[in-house]
């Protein structure tokens, strides 16, 4: 769901709910924006979702708004049962910065 959507991504919620008893611990990513977002394409005059602009840390892929911090699109999806998480990673909360990892 929302609107940088992985194709059929919500299929893989079932297995997660299923797997995760077996851990002790349980640490969730997040993708956590600030509008303006480097990575966004609306940041720029003239570009558009999918094209690239070089940042201080090299060529960028930028991407249509999304999960924009505090925004419904932002949110783990509902289905997602994980009770005894310890520990949401929030990246992209850098303005100037994209991260695809939750160590950098």
């Amino acid at each position: 769901g929302g609107t940088l959507p992985v194709a059929d991504g919500k299929a893989v919620v079932p297995v997660i709910n299923h797997l995760a008893p077996a851990f002790d611990n349980i640490v969730i990513t997040q993708d956590w924006h600030t509008p303006e977002h480097a990575s966004f394409a609306s940041s720029y005059d003239t570009k558009k979702p999918f094209e690239t602009t070089e940042l201080d840390y090299g060529t960028q892929v930028l991407w249509p708004d999304h999960c924009v911090q505090g925004t419904d699109d932002a949110a783990l999806v509902d289905e997602l049962d994980l009770p005894t998480a310890e520990l949401i990673v929030r990246k992209g909360y850098h303005q100037h910065i994209d991260s695809y990892s939750a160590f950098f």
